[in-house]
């Protein structure tokens, strides 16, 4: 039988992974901001549930994985506006070489990078909603 925290998980990364991909696509800055946030929350939910599922089976390495993203998530979710402006502070001498600002929404990155993520995502969801062997 399915554990309801394995339902919640996979909740978490699919609301993470539609509205990630959603807001990557939106032209409203404050709707992105929106979307990206819940998105953030979501997918900080479902690592969090997922780090102790693993650790719990004694799959050290699979929580581990899940422990590092989840204080990813949670830093960027945390501080999203501090953190892009970080970015562009190191990456000023190359912005200003090549007179291009860098945003979250900068090409090719996040439309061409995210999918490959939320593929991911839903690899994880199958596996959490397959029955129990």
């Amino acid at each position: 039988m399915r554990s309801t925290l394995d339902t919640v998980a996979a909740i978490g990364l699919a609301v993470g992974g539609a509205l990630g991909m959603a807001g990557t696509f939106v032209a409203s800055d404050a709707l992105r901001e929106t979307l990206w946030t819940i998105d953030g929350v979501g997918i900080v939910v479902a690592t969090a549930l997922l780090t102790m599922k693993y650790q719990r089976l004694g799959n050290e390495l699979v929580a581990a994985g899940f422990l590092t993203f989840l204080a990813g998530e949670s830093l960027f979710l945390g501080a999203r506006e501090q953190f892009q402006q970080k970015c562009a502070a190191v990456l000023r001498p190359e912005l200003r070489t090549n007179k291009k600002t860098l945003l979250p929404t900068s090409a090719p990155l996040p439309a061409l990078g995210y999918p490959f993520l939320v593929l991911t995502f839903i690899g994880w969801i199958w596996t959490l909603l397959q029955p129990e062997r």
